[in-house]
């Protein structure tokens, strides 16, 4: 319990510490969510709940959707080396080139993944499904993918610090008897925000303007504190499986840390 207590902590401590020494870094996947909120007001999304029920599948607000996830996804690189090299800006801004090479084909596999949720609606019409057979496949699809992506936690945190030794099968023998932990920290780690995210979009339905500019700037900084958390539940369960089972996470020789950007 006190080794939970402390994980938890250092997850939430660590997103504020690496915004405040990365602050460019962070307001990347910011502004991406904040263009996102930007379509949804000037579509009328926030005007009534039934407007956003209505305008939730916007082609707009899916493109920008898009942008979103991938601007979302960016920090994994910067935010795995900030806390794998010991909460060092210089590890996050530095670009190692193999490292780089290694966290676009994890990120590659992320984006795609979470892809698959938001045009949902477009494979069902492409596919020709009924729209019940369409939400069981997107159900079965988000469990098996969600359960896979806890036992490739090692894999997803490896490659960003350039450690390519830890593949999908390491990655599983390391996560196994640690997926529950990854699964506890994934939770206590985001559950606060999620719930202050989504009193913030029933609050903007129906407020006035000034009122929905100001909850959707405040929820793309929190969006921006969440996404940083879930990357921070999934290194430090990955962290505590490494360490009791002797896995060294970094490469076998760290580079200098030169190059920073």
């Amino acid at each position: 319990m006190n080794l939970l207590v402390h994980d938890l902590k250092l997850i939430y401590l660590s997103s504020f510490l690496f915004a405040v020494a990365c602050p460019l870094l962070f307001f990347i996947p910011v502004l991406g969510e904040f263009l996102q909120h930007v379509v949804e007001i000037e579509i009328g999304m926030y005007e009534s709940r039934g407007a956003f029920k209505t305008l939730e599948n916007h082609d707009a607000r899916q493109l920008f959707g898009v942008f979103k996830i991938i601007a979302i996804s960016l920090p994994s690189y910067w935010y795995v080396r900030y806390l794998g090299y010991g909460n060092s800006p210089e590890a996050a801004r530095r670009f190692d080139k193999l490292a780089v090479a290694l966290w676009l084909v994890v990120m590659m596999f992320s984006v795609s993944t979470s892809l698959i949720s938001v045009f949902s609606s477009e494979l069902t019409s492409l596919l020709n499904l009924k729209l019940t057979t369409s939400a069981h496949i997107l159900l079965v699809s988000n469990i098996v993918l969600g359960f896979l992506g806890f036992y490739l936690l090692g894999w997803t945190i490896a490659w960003p610090l350039g450690n390519a030794s830890i593949g999908w099968i390491t990655s599983a023998r390391l996560m196994n008897g640690f997926v529950l932990w990854a699964i506890v920290y994934l939770i206590l780690g985001v559950a606060p925000y999620m719930l202050v995210h989504y009193a913030f979009t029933i609050w903007a339905m129906g407020s006035s303007e000034e009122i929905v500019w100001f909850i959707l700037s405040m929820d793309s900084m929190l969006v921006g504190l969440l996404g940083l958390n879930v990357i921070g539940a999934g290194y430090f369960a990955v962290l505590r499986a490494a360490d009791t089972k002797g896995v060294n996470l970094l490469p076998p020789r760290t580079p200098e840390l030169s190059q920073a950007i």
